[in-house]
């Protein structure tokens, strides 16, 4: 019975006292066991507890970058939206000189520039992705590849437009193309407007550039001039006729410098800004006809650097 025991002395100084404690082997295992399993779990709490605190520091720098992120996705999903209308706006001006050039317009099913294969997330994608965050990301992918497709479609179309044009010099010399005014902005655009008398709704089928009287006006193409005199309407104003359909039109002049029957070169002035005729102020009123329909001028108004002399 002796060997199941442990016999525990205390000796206390400077008395010399002795305690004794006695435990059976059992009980001390198990006290034992006890013991080393409240150390090994606090020894775990304070792990976890450490590495709680590094994952929460991950997880915050995590969440700002995603955050950062989806700013960014935002904005590049708003500027690409931007330069989509640009791009519809220059297919506009590129169509009219397609035409001037005796060029085929080009289908909106090509312009559209479709591809074919298919489309898959990349495995990290899948794996640190939302659904939603997946289909947002290809989505402006996809645009923006669709519209550097469109945009390089476009640079061949107007490669194509000049090499035609160079190729004919002496009609493009006959198609409108630059400011017909050196200064001044843009007062009333083409299109239906309030009438500036009557106040009712009208069409106003050229563009005013609203500058000071006394500016030179410049012929916007070569041609002949058909009509140099004075209008109830329009006051002192000069018609052009280019060739091949078209016809440009300059209202509200102080003065003509050119007659009837002359021949003009794209950049001779051929009169003077003024407020002549039914007019609110000095400005010029610009229009461009083709095959006696007005159309709109700024589609005709290109930058020098495309302008072969």
């Amino acid at each position: 019975m002796a060997g199941k025991f442990v016999t525990l002395m205390i000796i206390s100084q400077p008395a010399a006292n002795v305690s004794t404690l006695r435990f059976k082997r059992r009980t001390l295992g198990v006290l034992g066991v006890i013991l080393v399993g409240f150390v090994a779990f606090s020894v775990f709490l304070a792990a976890s507890y450490a590495s709680g605190k590094i994952d929460g520091a991950r997880l915050a720098r995590l969440e700002d970058r995603n955050r950062i992120l989806n700013e960014e996705l935002d904005d590049l999903r708003t500027s690409l939206l931007q330069q989509q209308e640009q791009l519809a706006e220059h297919v506009v001006i590129e169509e009219h000189l397609r035409l001037a050039a005796d060029l085929e317009p080009i289908p909106k099913e090509v312009r559209m520039m479709g591809i074919g294969g298919s489309q898959g997330y990349l495995p990290d994608y899948t794996r640190v992705l939302s659904e939603g965050e997946k289909i947002r990301l290809t989505s402006v992918s996809g645009q923006v590849n669709q519209l550097l497709r469109q945009t390089h479609l476009q640079k061949e179309s107007f490669a194509e437009i000049e090499e035609t044009i160079a190729a004919n010099r002496e009609k493009w010399a006959c198609l409108p193309s630059i400011r017909p005014v050196d200064s001044g902005y843009i007062s009333s655009g083409f299109g239906r407007r309030p009438d500036p008398f009557t106040g009712k709704i009208a069409m106003h089928w050229g563009v005013d550039y609203c500058t000071w009287a006394g500016e030179p006006v410049h012929a916007t193409a070569d041609g002949i001039v058909i009509k140099s005199k004075e209008e109830i309407s329009f006051g002192r104003i000069v018609v052009i006729d280019h060739g091949n359909g078209y016809r440009t039109c300059y209202g509200h002049n102080q003065e003509n410098l050119v007659k009837k029957g002359q021949r003009v070169k794209r950049g001779d002035v051929i009169a003077r800004v003024g407020n002549s005729g039914r007019s609110t102020g000095p400005h010029l009123h610009y229009e461009v006809q083709l095959d006696g329909k007005a159309v709109n001028p700024l589609n005709f108004v290109l930058s020098a650097d495309r302008i072969v002399d």
